[in-house]
């Protein structure tokens, strides 16, 4: 009886080591798997990459225009071609660039220009085909009766140049002009280019 007793308490011994041992397989089998599904996660976030939208990138192009700017070349009129931004207000851009005067490498071709230094452009409107500018006072000053003519044959030409304009009316510093300079010279009707075309010449900086 003794005998058989202590054999129970040995068989009983190895199954409790049998049953531990089990536990602490499946514990490891359970740590391997969490882990790994860890280290598959990390992997993920470091391999993912963001692409830009293409549609929110800015793209610009600088879009000019060409217009004819009528200067002095000799004793006769002359045109050159500028090249300036893309505007709805092309009366007045062509005016802004006579006013400005030649530039150096015109200069060089011989182009000059008749309106007197400090001429400034107040506003330029266009009515029925007929545009209207107004011109600062100095526009008015020194030279004689060819200069005179030069002048407004250049504003005139320059803008005329546009289909809707046939005729320009001149304004100085907000009135109104219907005799020139002490010259004399009758603007009481709008000028066109019939009223100066024996002063146009073929000369041309392009």
């Amino acid at each position: 009886m003794k005998t058989m007793s202590m054999r129970g308490t040995a068989l009983l011994t190895t199954a409790a080591i049998l049953a531990f041992a089990a536990l602490g397989m499946a514990g490891c089998a359970s740590s391997t798997s969490k882990d790994a599904g860890n280290s598959g996660s990390t992997s993920a976030i470091a391999t993912a990459t963001v692409t830009p939208d293409a549609s929110v990138t800015p793209t610009t192009t600088a879009t000019q225009i060409a217009l004819k700017v009528y200067l002095v070349h000799g004793e006769k009129l002359g045109v050159v071609t500028r090249s300036v931004p893309a505007t709805a207000g092309v009366a007045a851009a062509a005016m802004r660039e006579l006013v400005a005067g030649p530039s150096a490498s015109e200069s060089a071709k011989g182009f000059q220009s008749e309106l007197p230094a400090g001429t400034g452009l107040r506003s330029v409107s266009i009515k029925d085909d007929i545009a209207t500018v107004d011109l600062t006072s100095e526009y008015e000053t020194g030279g004689g009766s060819l200069s005179m003519q030069m002048r407004l044959a250049q504003v005139v030409y320059t803008l005329t140049q546009f289909s809707s304009v046939t005729g320009v009316d001149f304004k100085l510093n907000g009135t109104p002009v219907t005799v020139f300079s002490g010259e004399g010279l009758s603007l009481d009707t709008p000028q066109t280019r019939a009223d100066y075309a024996d002063l146009l010449s073929d000369a041309s900086g392009e």
